[in-house]
């Protein structure tokens, strides 16, 4: 629920607003199933429980009530009106949004987040890391993808993508109306995509991933598998 509102169930695990268009729902729907099985494809396997949730906020024209900003606070998720993000490795939060073709990349790219939490068993890895394999998934599988601007190679947003290891929100997304950090925030996560992307080419395609994520969940640290970084 979000403000004393219960989510509407749909069908496995996907809750939506009850101001949710009904057409927009049975779409929804469809693009959910389909970037789960995007995550299959991707990671091979699928080790997310079934159960993990979806939940869609519908557009709502009382900002002091948006259900994006409740879960923001109350569950540290917040969705942008054509974005997404975890409030835990079991639930992603999609706004709803005039573009389905957007929400296909966004829901692969947040339920990108939940599987390698539920691969990691919640261990760290770096913010770059996590927010990068979430957008080469996303590339990897959307149809629309030539278009993104996260799957294209931009400016770097950040000399050192090291000092990203513990943070990612205080840099990307203070963007404001500001055109200067919102393209920042654009190329910060198009240089962590491509690092990623490169490192998964170099080591073999994404098996390389899951044994990175296996060492990580089994208490390797991260830099001991993973190496240098290869694109700074």
């Amino acid at each position: 629920s979000y403000n004393n509102e219960l989510m509407k169930p749909v069908c496995g695990s996907i809750y939506v607003q009850p101001s949710t268009e009904p057409s927009y729902v049975v779409e929804f729907v469809k693009r959910v199933d389909a970037s789960r099985a995007a995550i299959k494809k991707a990671y091979g396997s699928l080790v997310t429980s079934p159960n993990a949730e979806v939940l869609a906020c519908s557009k709502d024209t009382n900002p002091a009530n948006a259900c994006n900003l409740w879960f923001d606070v109350n569950y540290g998720g917040y969705a942008t009106g054509k974005g997404g993000k975890i409030a835990n490795d079991q639930t992603a939060i999609v706004s709803s949004t005039d573009s389905l073709l957007a929400a296909d990349y966004v829901l692969t790219h947040e339920l990108s987040h939940v599987e390698l939490g539920a691969r990691t068993n919640g261990a760290w890895v770096p913010a770059w890391f996590n927010e990068g394999l979430a957008v080469y998934v996303g590339c990897f599988t959307s149809k629309n993808s030539s278009d993104n601007i996260f799957c294209k190679n931009l400016p770097k947003g950040i000399d050192d993508l090291r000092r990203l290891d513990y943070i990612w929100a205080p840099y990307v997304n203070d963007t404001g109306s500001n055109t200067a950090t919102f393209n920042r925030a654009q190329s910060t996560y198009a240089q962590s995509r491509l690092e990623v992307e490169t490192w998964i080419n170099r080591r073999g395609g994404m098996a390389a991933v899951n044994a990175l994520l296996s060492d990580v969940r089994a208490g390797k640290s991260f830099y001991s598998s993973y190496g240098s970084l290869m694109t700074q």
